[in-house]
């Protein structure tokens, strides 16, 4: 669960995620600020994080513990559809065959999956204090 509240700044929220926090930041009509993500950058970052993990992962298991690897997600929002477009680069790069048998583990990354799913949000009423 993620807990989100607004700071005195416009638009400028920080969220908290366990013992983690952080902050969120966007400009709309001139006001607003540039100060951290904006919210459809952290869905990006999201997605980014779970690729590089999952594909970390996968190359631990192939006992590639050298190879770095870096992933990068650009969110295209357009009227009709949603594209999350990602790109894995690995440093050096793996051996014949390491780099498919990664990325088929990547398109089954976690967060992945529950982004190719419909989507459902549910108002769950008042948060104390309200």
């Amino acid at each position: 669960m993620v807990t989100a509240r607004a700071l005195p700044s416009p638009y400028q929220v920080e969220y908290q995620a366990g013992p983690n926090t952080g902050r969120a930041d966007t400009v709309k009509d001139g006001r607003g600020g540039d100060t951290a993500p904006r919210p459809h950058e952290l869905l990006e970052a999201a997605l980014a994080a779970c690729i590089t993990m999952t594909a970390r992962m996968a190359l631990d298991e192939l006992g590639l513990p050298g190879v770095s690897v870096t992933a990068r997600v650009d969110l295209d929002r357009q009227e009709t559809a949603t594209r999350f477009r990602y790109r894995v680069a690995f440093d050096p790069a793996p051996p014949a065959g390491v780099r498919e048998t990664v990325l088929r583990r990547v398109e089954r990354s976690p967060v992945r999956r529950t982004l190719s799913r419909p989507l459902s949000f549910v108002a769950e009423g008042a948060l104390a204090g309200d």
